[in-house]
């Protein structure tokens, strides 16, 4: 009886869910600008240009000295990547090191059943 109750209660959620606008919906129309506000008359289409290297893209510019910093922050980078993998490894030996100083819990169950005869089994 229960569970006939609750399958029709859910029903009677989910039927609203089911239901669709009616025949007389009607979409709202929406104003929309011909062109963009701020293009300026400048608006362009995007062209990609997909055949261009995607490797080393400031070479593009011709800069020598362009070039010359973008070879000093690559190899910086590597040095920065490392000095930070060698702080957190720094950060986890610590806090292994600080592990006991915090209160932990361990458990653990014993369950035991006997039995007890008070009468005689000969009499």
């Amino acid at each position: 009886m229960r569970t006939r109750i609750l399958a029709a209660l859910a029903v009677a959620a989910l039927l609203p869910a089911c239901m669709v606008a009616g025949p007389d919906y009607v979409r709202p129309s929406a104003n929309v600008a011909p062109a963009y506000k701020d293009a300026g008359g400048t608006w362009k289409s995007a062209q990609p240009l997909d055949a261009l290297p995607r490797g080393k893209w400031w070479e593009l510019f011709g800069d020598p000295q362009l070039n010359a910093l973008a070879e000093r922050v690559e190899g910086g980078n590597q040095n920065i990547r490392q000095a930070e993998a060698r702080v957190r490894q720094a950060q986890a030996v610590l806090r292994q090191a600080q592990a006991d100083r915090y209160p932990f819990v361990t458990g653990s169950g014993v369950a035991t059943r006997s039995r007890t005869y008070s009468g005689s089994a000969g009499a």
